[in-house]
């Protein structure tokens, strides 16, 4: 092979390594954003803020009802539990994975979490308290969101949190953390505000798997004969607030 040769093959080597690297860029989450609560048990009214240099997407939280110190701190969605441990700027903290590339990250809880490793976690489910360790000033909640590695504004109930620039403005929000999960009409045929999922088998058995926000359970048959649809869908068409099955033949 001549020299010209591979200096073009060089050149073709290298620029097509560079549009790899532009195109490639950060990761999208795979999924929707959950669902995200107040981190604090349902009816609590907690006041949220930050300042310049903390962050612009951090919030500090502290209970307008008194003293913070010690006050239960809950699960904002559903999820496992990434990470534990101390460090010295967020002390006692819990990392929650949410799935689809979102997290949840609380710090300077009082005492170790009261959740572990792996644990699977549901919303509102008391994962630690509120305290003041590693670097704080005052007993708070330092709460972060993130998606794809990086912070992103946190929602509470559906609502931008306001939470989006270093020294925002503080403000005071309820929690509506209140152990009901947000009903998925679509394809939640239990009631129990989760999507579930359905399938057909080779032999034309309607299958259906509960979700229960943490996994899916056993295949549990509700049908057969449905072979011959091409496509099965859930909706609630009926408007009771329950998901219907279609199918089209």
């Amino acid at each position: 092979m001549s020299t010209r040769i591979l200096r073009a093959v060089a050149s073709a080597s290298a620029m097509l390594l560079a549009l790899l690297a532009v195109g490639a860029g950060p990761a999208r989450a795979a999924g929707p954003m959950p669902f995200f609560q107040l981190p604090f048990p349902c009816g609590e009214t907690w006041r949220m803020a930050t300042y310049s240099g903390h962050g612009a997407y951090s919030i500090d939280m502290t209970y307008t009802g008194g003293g913070s110190s010690g006050r239960a701190i809950v699960a904002a969605a559903g999820g496992v539990v990434a990470e534990t441990g101390y460090g010295s700027r967020s002390g006692n903290y819990a990392i929650i994975d949410h799935g689809g590339g979102w997290r949840t990250n609380y710090y300077h809880m009082i005492e170790a979490p009261s959740v572990g490793r792996g644990q699977g976690v549901a919303q509102g489910q008391q994962i630690g308290r509120v305290g003041s360790t590693g670097n704080s000033t005052g007993p708070h909640l330092h709460y972060e969101v993130w998606r794809d590695g990086g912070t992103t504004e946190a929602y509470f109930n559906g609502v931008p949190s306001g939470m989006n620039w270093e020294g925002a403005g503080a403000r005071n929000i309820t929690s509506a953390n209140c152990g009901r999960p947000r009903r998925d009409h679509v394809s939640d045929f239990s009631g129990d505000g989760y999507a579930d999922v359905l399938g057909v088998n080779s032999a034309g058995n309607l299958l259906y798997y509960a979700n229960n926000g943490l996994a899916l359970s056993a295949a549990a048959q509700i049908g057969h004969g449905w072979g011959t649809f091409r496509h099965v869908m859930a909706a609630d068409f009926s408007g009771d607030g329950a998901a219907d099955v279609l199918g089209v033949d």
